[in-house]
């Protein structure tokens, strides 16, 4: 039993436009990807891309500067919030190393060197 390969289908960017703008007033999403022959995921795919690009077909009930400004600013706001998010996590990791670190100091008193010269807390307030 041999199986042909998908061959992958151009859309062109007419089509997209006019399937985003149906998704609008559709009943359901699901449906009108089976009408158009098409995933139901390239159907979000094509109005968030359109989105980003300020070309969005907006709502009825909203004029079309509102919605491609809203999606922008909350796309912003959650790249904000993952990098917020991010740089706590680096955070509770350099400091927790520095904790590790100046314990390992504190238990090699015994004459050995460490292999940083000063604490993060003598640092902290020089300038050199």
């Amino acid at each position: 039993m041999s199986e042909e390969p998908k061959q992958s289908r151009k859309y062109s960017r007419e089509f997209k436009k006019d399937a985003v703008a149906k998704m609008q007033t559709c009943a359901s999403v699901s449906e009108l990807a089976r009408q158009l022959g098409v995933r139901r995921k390239f159907l979000y795919a094509w109005r968030e891309q359109m989105a980003l690009r300020g070309a969005v077909v907006p709502p009825l009930d909203r004029p079309p500067k509102e919605v491609s400004t809203a999606m922008l600013e909350g796309r912003r706001l959650l790249e904000l919030e993952r990098l917020v998010a991010k740089q706590a996590q680096e955070l509770d990791f350099f400091r927790g190393a520095l904790q590790r670190v100046d314990a390992l100091r504190r238990k090699s008193g015994s004459g050995a060197t460490a292999s940083t010269t000063k604490s993060a807390s003598e640092c902290s307030g020089k300038a050199e």
